[in-house]
């Protein structure tokens, strides 16, 4: 006498066939899926309590690649910052030279020493209004304005150049 003579209808028994083939078809999937590509199609259900150990792998390992990118583009824009600053020196060293060699020499004219102070103050302003990937290096907070205005440019918030500033103080 068979177990499902007599206890189980048509229905349930068609639904569970359908559950097994299903079911059969799943794991052939999976098997064809790891076959395919020589790694596991569930890898953290074969790793069991393990897999924890392998995600805290992996956040860290993502960490750190993280890390790594934020401070290659910090470097760089170190040495950016590196590079401007030395420009500036250099410059305000010049001139500075030049003045102090003036006074003890007076051989320049006070208008090329002018020239040369404002051409100073040109490549200084250009030096400090360097942007790095948009951002501009000197800038703080407010890093989307230019942190410095030209000899002859208007302020939008003063409403005076540097330059009608300072006539105006002479």
């Amino acid at each position: 006498m068979s177990l499902f003579n007599s206890r189980i209808s048509s229905y349930q028994m068609n639904y569970f066939m359908r559950a097994n083939v299903n079911s059969a078809t799943v794991k052939l999937q999976e098997a064809t899926k790891e076959l395919g590509t020589g790694r596991h199609a569930n890898m953290f259900q074969e790793l069991g309590p393990r897999s924890a150990s392998s995600l805290q792998m992996r956040v860290t390992e993502t960490t750190t690649h993280s890390f790594v990118t934020a401070n290659n583009v910090l470097a760089s824009k170190l040495e950016t910052t590196l590079a401007a600053t030395n420009s500036i020196r250099e410059t305000v060293s010049s001139v500075l030279e030049l003045s102090l060699q003036n006074m003890t020499r007076p051989n320049t004219g006070a208008e090329a020493l002018q020239a040369e102070a404002r051409a100073a103050i040109e490549s200084v302003v250009g030096s400090l209004n360097q942007s790095f990937n948009g951002d501009m290096i000197f800038a703080c907070i407010a890093s989307r304005h230019a942190p410095i205005t030209r000899w002859e440019d208007v302020n939008p918030d003063t409403r005076f150049s540097p330059s009608a500033l300072i006539h105006s103080l002479l």
